[in-house]
């Protein structure tokens, strides 16, 4: 900016000029006032002190100044020059009229001031004509100057313009080509974050849990419910679309909380209005099922949080940034160093819910989008009552914000009821709205059988002229069945099963009708009539698939099917090779060990229908409900399997036996999965070696 430093120098020659015209001013002054000569002379003394700096304060300047001089400043420093030596001049005239500041001649002294001021009157006035004539010429040259300067001040701004747009261009090339990197890393954070939420099984009791039967619980987005049962009207669907905070779907064990659950989730009705209640933000919708026969993070708090946050995520990936930033993982300063944006999570019960109320109550959010999470099974959560009612706060306070709400099931158990039921509009109970679901499922589910041969045998008398013999007896069937549910769909299931295999054994019609007046409505009676029907030659076997089955739950551990295949001797497989399999084998084995797993434990444990190897030994194996897990659990239970069993008998020591048998004889596609050996349960077994072998167990 030399120009700008130029043009200063210049300006402090001008302004020595316009000082010098001050002082004539000055001294003309004292000439037109003779009588206060002395003391306006007095004060030029001060004016000429000052004016002297002034003048050598320019002249250091401009000689120690190393900026190029254009040819008018050389001009203007010139003037100036011969400016001073006529003010100094003007002031040697000015020093002659200082008046003394007391004194008893003070009066004569003033006299003679003025006499002096009138007798260098021409003095005064030539030299205010030459400093005058002085400034004139300044003024031109300084102009001149200035107009030169200016212009090579937008000169230099013009130049410095391009050398910024320059930049600039440069500077959005970089990020352009730095923008990718910088997605990706962003990507990579967001997939990490992901792949730290999921976990082994996430889904897995979602999929466990049967599709609901064509046409139920259509009523759930009707408002005829209520007519229909006489139950209070539920406003669930009211709730959906314009609802805040929470709705608790309760209802007995077996009641089919737990298909509803899913039914709804998946429903596009429910989609539909929780679009409405988000609108114009996106609704995204999350889901958690707890299960108790699960693994441990199935049935924890942690896992719950793990599931709803993975949900959202995976939804709304951009997100996860403003949720996440805050912990302190995720400035990684090594990662960052490196350049690789790699970062480790690390959940707890604490970070996992401050991400959730971030979500609900940052004031902005990168997707505008509005949360409804669906939590089954909350009654089913592996917690003391304390720590549940903790929860419960938690997730109540999360539907505080107009951002967030939440859907829960759970049994009626007084934790809930003391926090939920006091808003009957905010809840409904599943067992008194399913009559017409019962109806619907059990007429589909025996309708197909041979009534035929019962309306031959018996005489039936139709209900109406309209009404067939068969229909009526179906009829009369159905609403038995119907009667005594009381709305548990668990009970409805077991009870179609048995009649549809008493009706295909061509049991009499009396016998199935009184063989079902004589079952228990309650769920841990009919458990027993269950294990009580087995035949006697499957106790040992009910004895020891139940055991091992609960010894797998108290540990966290899954039971896989084909840890079974030592027991699976039956006509279709009379004997095991001894030899690796084939895979044709391995199914065969495990069709074997489905009838037998049936048979052995009247249905209280069930292996899954899917056929594929991506399960380690085959489908899982599972407790028909919650409700024969617990009942299966009780001391009384315990010791009638015991009973049951032989004594010498170790269900731990069985399941890692057969364990390792296994692995002498499964097809190599079992076994490895992607080039590498499923460690699911090697390390189940390292942690039950340890424990047993200094023993003596195996």
């Amino acid at each position: 900016m030399e120009a700008v430093a130029a043009l200063g120098l210049a300006s402090n020659v001008f302004q020595f000029v316009q000082f010098a015209l001050g002082l004539l001013d000055t001294s003309s002054t004292i000439y037109q006032a003779a009588t206060g000569a002395g003391a306006q002379a007095e004060t030029l003394e001060n004016v000429y002190g000052r004016l002297s700096q002034f003048s050598r304060d320019l002249d250091a300047g401009y000689k120690d100044s190393n900026i190029p001089r254009s040819r008018y400043e050389d001009e203007l420093f010139r003037l100036a020059v011969g400016c001073e030596a006529k003010c100094q001049e003007l002031l040697q005239l000015v020093a002659k009229l200082k008046v003394a500041p007391a004194g008893k001649r003070k009066a004569w002294k003033s006299l003679r001031a003025a006499l002096l001021t009138v007798c260098h009157q021409d003095d005064f006035r030539r030299l205010e004509r030459e400093i005058d004539g002085h400034q004139k010429t300044m003024t031109l040259l300084f102009t001149a100057d200035i107009s030169g300067q200016t212009s090579a001040i937008n000169l230099q701004l013009h130049n410095l313009r391009q050398e910024t747009a320059s930049s600039q261009d440069m500077l959005l090339d970089q990020l352009n080509k730095l923008q990718p990197s910088l997605v990706k890393a962003e990507e990579m954070k967001e997939q990490i974050v992901l792949d730290s939420l999921d976990y082994q099984d996430r889904q897995l009791r979602e999929d466990t849990i049967k599709d609901a039967h064509k046409a139920t619980f259509e009523w759930i987005y009707s408002d005829t419910s209520a007519q229909e049962t006489g139950a209070e009207r539920h406003r669930f669907l009211d709730w959906l679309e314009k609802g805040d905070g929470y709705f608790w779907i309760n209802g007995k064990p077996g009641a089919g909380k737990s298909t509803l659950m899913k039914f709804l989730t998946a429903d596009e009705r429910t989609h539909t209005a929780l679009k409405a209640w988000a609108h114009p933000s996106e609704a995204v919708i999350a889901s958690h099922y707890f299960w108790n026969s699960g693994s441990k993070v199935q049935r924890s708090h942690d896992g719950m949080l793990r599931s709803l946050l993975f949900d959202i995520f995976s939804q709304v990936p951009e997100v996860i940034s403003p949720v996440c930033r805050h912990e302190p993982w995720w400035s990684n300063r090594r990662a960052q160093r490196l350049g690789n944006g790699k970062i480790t999570p690390k959940w707890s019960v604490s970070s996992l819910t401050n991400c959730l109320q971030r979500l609900a109550t940052l004031d902005t959010l990168p997707t505008d989008a509005r949360f409804c999470l669906f939590i089954d099974g909350l009654d089913e959560y592996d917690g003391a009552d304390k720590d549940s009612r903790e929860m419960c706060d938690t997730l109540l306070g999360l539907t505080t914000s107009p951002r967030l709400k939440l859907c829960f099931s759970s049994r009626p158990s007084p934790v809930f009821g003391s926090r939920f039921a006091s808003n009957p509009s905010r809840t409904l109970q599943v067992h008194e709205l399913t009559a017409g679901d019962i109806e619907r499922y059990t007429r589909d589910k025996i309708k197909d059988l041979d009534w035929d041969h019962y309306v031959e045998d018996n005489h039936v008398d139709p209900l109406s002229p309209d009404t067939s013999p068969k229909e009526h007896l179906i009829h009369q069937f159905v609403e038995s069945v119907r009667r005594q549910a009381e709305g548990v769909f668990l009970w409805v299931f077991l009870v179609v099963r048995l009649v549809r295999n008493g009706l295909t054994n061509f049991d009499s019609l009396s016998d199935l009708r009184q063989y079902i007046h004589s079952l228990p409505s309650d769920i841990t009676d009919f458990s027993w009539r269950m294990l009580d029907g087995i035949d006697i030659q499957y106790h040992q076997k009910m004895s020891e698939y139940l055991e091992i089955a609960l010894y797998c739950y108290s540990e966290h551990w899954q039971v896989d099917s084909m840890l079974y295949a030592r027991y699976a001797h039956d006509s279709t497989l009379p004997d095991l090779p001894q030899r690796r399999w084939t895979e044709s084998e391995y199914w065969r084995i495990l069709a074997s060990i489905r009838r037998q797993l049936h048979a052995a434990t009247g249905g209280l444990l069930e292996i899954g229908t899917e056929k594929s190897t991506s399960a380690f030994l085959g489908p899982r194996v599972n407790f028909l409900h919650s409700t024969a897990r617990s009942f299966l659990q009780r001391d009384e239970v315990e010791d009638f399997l015991r009973s049951k069993g032989r004594d010498s008998f170790d269900p731990g020591h069985a399941f890692f036996t057969s364990f390792l048998s296994l692995c002498e004889h499964l097809p190599p596609a079992i076994l490895i999965e992607n080039g590498k050996l499923r460690a699911s349960q090697l390390f189940a077994l390292a942690g039950w070696l340890r424990a047993n072998v200094w023993h003596g167990l195996v």
